[in-house]
């Protein structure tokens, strides 16, 4: 026998007829974990939270006489109470916090930690439902967290979009995936005061998120956690031979995955002190082999962790991803590789440590998604053509920034290629996103230099469509 969760006597209603969980990091926080329930006697919606009370003497709502039924429904302006009595539907809205752009932000690393696997039965993802997770950052100090994103076997086409509990969801994506594939992006993502962040899918999928770090508010000067961007420089590539100072990498042996070992300090505009982490665009060619694989970047020497940065889909795929990750005692970083015949290495920046003079510059502004560029509208500017460069001014950031985050989604391309966001002229021998055949939608976040202008340039071997999202930016 299992006893009811409530009772109440007659006086307070005569017959319950609807109820419906409230989503949890959708309304205000004292809102996690209750249950709306409707009398259909009294017209009463009462509300029991987490805790287990109930008031009634004070209902969550009146005049629902004869309520049949409730469900929460996601709308633009907010996520609200419908619900249904004779003659009628009607809604209760409480509308969304607006998110704010947020003070100077400091970039704390840590190691990759496994924070959300909807493959775990007590964590299950539903396509089209809103899913509120814990980061287990301190939302009153941290303001976004960095994380990585892979979207596992969806059933169709479609894509992942996470963002700050409690706020409107962005019209923006984080990552883009075709039926069956398995597809990681890193996204830096806000949070709200309890530190939670909210997850949608669109597709009936699998979701994998592990926290690569956070980013914490600051007042004033700080030496650690800024970024230091560097015009986009290519450091290994595992296809050419090895060669002093321009192609620098050894492959290593390792248990369980063999490695491929990259210098990485003192060379592409990196310091040889004073690095916390280096930002890296790796990129993952399947080769022939016909099964999935992952690179997954540690610092030199260390081991593997168990985790994954980039995903490949064999025969033939080729898959970027930035990372961020912290350098070895030796000067290096290894790439762990399951499946994957060669990776290509650029580096895009670095963070500095406890040991840099304190400063402004580098700090990052965390911003709500903004659009920046959509050339099947067009905005920003038009389709891109093969090999012409198209160069932007982001309205969203001031143009003494000295670099932005910005997700890219390659659209509607017409042939197999590369896109490079660089600074300005000479271009640079690096690549960011890439296709494989035509009509794929890629999707990768950057951190890239800005020049001294405050513009980006975008140059890609094919003709193709070309949306842009700034989440932020460092400043300068």
């Amino acid at each position: 026998m299992t006893d009811p969760i409530t009772d109440y006597p007659r006086e307070y209603g005569t017959y319950i007829t609807a109820g419906a969980f409230v989503p949890d990091g959708v309304w205000p926080a004292e809102y996690d974990g209750a249950y709306l329930f409707g009398d259909g006697g009294s017209g009463h919606i009462y509300i029991r939270r987490a805790d287990g009370s109930v008031d009634y003497d004070q209902p969550f709502a009146t005049q629902a006489f004869g309520i049949t039924d409730m469900t929460f429904v996601s709308e633009g302006f907010g996520v609200s109470l419908w619900y249904a009595v004779p003659g009628g539907v009607r809604k209760i809205v409480r509308p969304f916090e607006q998110p704010a752009v947020t003070g100077p932000l400091q970039f704390v690393p840590n190691l990759p930690t496994r924070m959300y696997d909807s493959r775990d039965p007590d964590n299950p993802l539903a396509a089209g439902v809103l899913r509120s997770i814990r980061t287990g950052v301190d939302g009153t100090t941290t303001r976004a967290v960095l994380v990585s994103l892979a979207y596992v076997g969806p059933t169709t086409d479609g894509f992942i979009t996470a963002w700050a509990a409690r706020t409107p969801q962005p019209s923006t994506a984080n990552v883009n995936a075709r039926a069956g594939e398995v597809v990681s992006n890193m996204a830096i993502v806000p949070v709200d005061e309890t530190g939670r962040i909210l997850l949608y899918s669109i597709a009936n999928a699998h979701v994998v998120i592990d926290l690569l770090g956070r980013f914490d508010e600051v007042d004033g000067p700080v030496r650690a956690g800024r970024f230091r961007p560097v015009d986009p420089t290519r450091l290994a590539d595992t296809r050419e031979p090895f060669a002093a100072d321009t192609n620098e990498f050894e492959r290593l042996p390792g248990s369980p995955l063999p490695r491929v070992r990259v210098p990485v300090l003192g060379r592409g505009g990196v310091p040889e002190s004073g690095v916390s982490a280096v930002v890296l665009v790796v990129t993952g060619l399947s080769g022939a082999n016909p099964g999935g694989g992952y690179v997954t970047a540690t610092a030199g020497g260390a081991a593997w962790s168990g985790s994954a940065n980039l995903n490949t889909n064999g025969n033939g795929d080729i898959r970027p991803n930035t990372v961020v990750v912290p350098v070895g005692s030796d000067g290096t970083v290894d790439l762990h590789l399951f499946s994957v015949a060669d990776v290509v290495v650029d580096v895009a920046g670095w963070f500095t440590d406890d040991t840099a003079a304190s400063s402004t510059a580098g700090r990052f502004i965390s911003l709500p998604p903004t659009r920046e560029v959509d050339t099947r509208i067009p905005l920003g500017f038009d389709r891109i053509t093969a090999t012409e460069v198209s160069t932007h001014d982001p309205v969203s950031v001031p143009s003494n920034a000295a670099g932005l985050a910005q997700n890219m989604a390659i659209v509607d391309n017409a042939a197999e290629g590369f896109l490079t966001p660089f600074p300005e002229p000479p271009l640079p021998l690096v690549a960011a996103g890439n296709v494989t055949a035509p009509g794929q939608v890629r999707s990768i976040l950057t951190f890239t230099k800005l020049s001294a202008t405050g513009t980006m340039s975008y140059y890609t071997i094919m003709d193709t469509d070309l949306v842009v999202d700034v989440t932020g930016y460092f400043q300068g």
